[in-house]
Order: C-alpha cells, then sequence, then structure tokens
C-alpha cells in the first residue's frame, strides 16, 4: 500500500526520519493560502544565535473568514490526517498542534 511505501521511506530516511508528502496540496491551494499569509497575517522578527526569521503569532487564532488558513488548519487536524502520521511514523499526534507561518531570508 502506500502508506507501507511511505513508511519505509520514512523509516530508512537519513541522516534523520521525515516524511515527503508529494502533491498533498493542490497548487490552486497553495496559491491562495500564500495570498493570505502575505495579505493577512502579522509576521514578528524572530532572533535565535544563528538566524533571524520572521513568525507569525497561532495561525489557529486567525479569523475564520481567511478560508485558506482555516482549511489547512482543519487538514492538518483532521482525525483521519492524524491517523496516517500515526500509522507512517509511530508517533500519535496531538489534537491541537501548535502551527505557526515562518519566512526565511538571506541575511
Amino acid at each position: 500500500s502506500n502508506i507501507e511505501s511511505v513508511r519505509k521511506q520514512f523509516n530508512d530516511a537519513a541522516p534523520f526520519r521525515y516524511i515527503r508528502l508529494n502533491d498533498f496540496l493542490h497548487s490552486e491551494f497553495i496559491d491562495k493560502l500564500q495570498q493570505s499569509l502575505n495579505d493577512d497575517i502579522t509576521f514578528q522578527q524572530k532572533d535565535c544565535d544563528l538566524y533571524r526569521f520572521l513568525q507569525s503569532y497561532e495561525l489557529q487564532q486567525s479569523e475564520p473568514q481567511l478560508t485558506a488558513i482555516h482549511d489547512l488548519i482543519e487538514t492538518l487536524y483532521s482525525n483521519q490526517f492524524r491517523d496516517v502520521l500515526h500509522q507512517i511514523t509511530g508517533i500519535k499526534v496531538n489534537q491541537r498542534p501548535n502551527l505557526f507561518a515562518s519566512c526565511y531570508t538571506d541575511t
């Protein structure tokens, strides 16, 4: 099955385990999401020892009319998606993980 092949890729990945979900989001949806992030979300600068980046507030707190963001949240938080991640990784995902948008640029 597809889950079996992704699980094998996850377990065989090096130097650390990761999942790559090809074609997970449709390009039209990505365009809407990017537009909403650019137009509707406020970012704050964050500083770390090695780099600087911009980060949004928790996206769960965004306005309901930001439909692309809310559609993403509903998908990522759905029982079905979290169950698939658990089947692939063996890791239980929280019902409400934190979700932020970040922007990294060359410094």
